[in-house]
């Protein structure tokens, strides 16, 4: 397979999941939230607030991967960076919850979710630092 291949094919993959995601969690926004309130980690009154970010971001970095590859790459990171720290916390924790990462209900344990998500960071990272650089006519 040829590195445009690969960068196409982790784009698309990386795409679905983000979108996929993000909408599903649009459906019911108020099962999300009750799920980010479970970690336990954001005050109560900023719970619906903090699904409704989350769910806007994902579906966001989405359209960042769809339009601006580099960038949506970028962001990509950036948010699985912040998901592997909440997850950390939740394992740390010992807390036996739903993640609320995929379609509201698939249930996966912490360290399941985890590892799909160091997949993805590397995914991500890949997708950023193998991005074919603009070629520059200005002279030097």
């Amino acid at each position: 397979m040829t590195r445009s291949k690969l960068r196409t094919l982790l784009r698309a993959v990386l795409f679905l999941i983000f979108a996929v995601s993000g909408v599903a969690k649009f459906f019911d926004l108020e099962a999300f939230a009750d799920k980010v309130g479970d970690f336990g980690i954001v005050i109560d009154a900023a719970v619906p607030a903090t699904a409704l970010v989350l769910a806007c971001t994902e579906l966001g970095v989405a359209a960042a991967l769809l339009f601006l590859p580099k960038l949506g790459a970028l962001l990509a990171a950036l948010l699985l960076v912040l998901f592997l720290g909440v997850l950390g916390y939740g394992i740390a924790r010992g807390l036996d919850i739903d993640c609320g990462c995929l379609p509201l209900g698939v249930r996966e344990p912490l360290t399941v979710a985890f590892a799909r998500d160091c997949a993805m960071l590397a995914a991500a990272s890949y997708l950023y630092f193998s991005h074919p650089r603009a070629t520059s006519t200005a002279p030097r």
